[in-house]
């Protein structure tokens, strides 16, 4: 068996066990969910960085999502059916701490790659995030 194979077969055994990812995945640590509406309206905001008994645990609850990579430069990518609140709802806050600012162009790069990525699927939970707009042209307005 070559060196290859055998690193192919010990990473299936893990995650079989549950102790990595699958192919293709990360774990991150993933500090709200946005639930949508069939028709990719926001309804609710599940803050998960509470424990069951209320308790903050910090940054996040560790998730298995879509793969990340780094990003650099003027004009990151986004990631796939996830990310920070810049690209999704198009908001955040500076390093300073200031008032929130609007990100319209990261969030107009998340609509567009979904909207490319989903393209054709029946799927009526991806189907949800197709439609979803920027909060931060609500805000602007």
């Amino acid at each position: 068996m070559t060196v290859l194979a055998s690193l192919t077969s010990h990473y299936g055994r893990l995650e079989r066990r549950c102790d990595v990812p699958s192919f293709g995945f990360t774990r991150e640590r993933i500090a709200f969910g946005l639930v949508l509406s069939a028709d990719g309206e926001p309804v609710a905001c599940d803050d998960l960085r509470l424990s069951t008994d209320g308790r903050n645990r910090g940054g996040g609850q560790a998730m298995t999502v879509p793969r990340s990579f780094t990003r650099s430069g003027i004009k990151p990518r986004p990631f796939f059916l996830w990310d920070n609140s810049h690209f999704v709802l198009g908001l955040g806050s500076p390093p300073e701490g200031t008032e929130p600012s609007a990100h319209p162009a990261r969030a107009d790069a998340f609509r567009d790659w979904h909207e490319r990525l989903l393209d054709g699927t029946e799927d009526p939970g991806l189907l949800a995030v197709q439609p979803m707009r920027p909060v931060c042209a609500s805000v602007a307005a």
